[in-house]
């Protein structure tokens, strides 16, 4: 279970770094730029994190990993929205 999450984190960690390193070097225009965002951002990344949470087998000790994750990702949202 564990490593299937840990495959989906790694997987998204790598976008976002591929993404930071292309911006830093240049490698896209402004415009080019603005449209990989957009479809990584509204159509790859909530579909890779869908597919993983899918294949995802949540045992019975796996459930409080999910509640503190679920819990922070509350909290975060909490403090951000106001």
């Amino acid at each position: 279970m564990l490593l299937k999450l840990f495959k989906a984190l790694t997987q998204c960690v790598t976008i976002i770094l591929i993404g930071c390193l292309s911006r830093r070097l240049a490698l896209f225009s402004p415009s080019e730029a603005a449209g990989i965002s957009a479809f990584v951002g509204r159509l790859a990344m909530p579909g890779l994190l869908f597919l993983a949470m899918a294949e995802l087998e949540i045992d019975s000790e796996a459930w409080r990993l999910v509640a503190a994750i679920s819990a922070a990702k509350g909290l975060v949202f909490a403090i951000t929205a106001g």
